[in-house]
């Protein structure tokens, strides 16, 4: 569209579609919080002297996997496609 065009469009009241998908945003800013909140508890895991069982950490190995995969799945999808 050409500036003028899209001045004409703006001046009439038309509001320019926002190309970033503010859902996938929350969701990735949860999954950001998850992360960190996993991270924290593997931290404590590392420092304590009294260590979690190991199927425990495997679980929380699996959590902090899956809340990655998560967060690359939905900033992937941040950027709406423009059809």
């Amino acid at each position: 569209m050409s500036t003028s065009a899209n001045l004409r469009e703006v001046g009439v009241g038309y509001e320019p579609r926002s190309v970033v998908d503010y859902e996938q945003v929350a969701v990735l800013t949860r999954t950001h919080a998850d992360l960190n909140r996993l991270g924290g508890l593997l931290k404590m895991w590392l420092t304590n002297e009294e260590r979690i069982r190991p199927p425990d950490l495997e679980r929380l190995l699996k959590r902090i996997e899956d809340a990655s995969q998560k967060m690359i799945e939905s900033a992937g999808k941040i950027v709406r496609s423009r059809t």
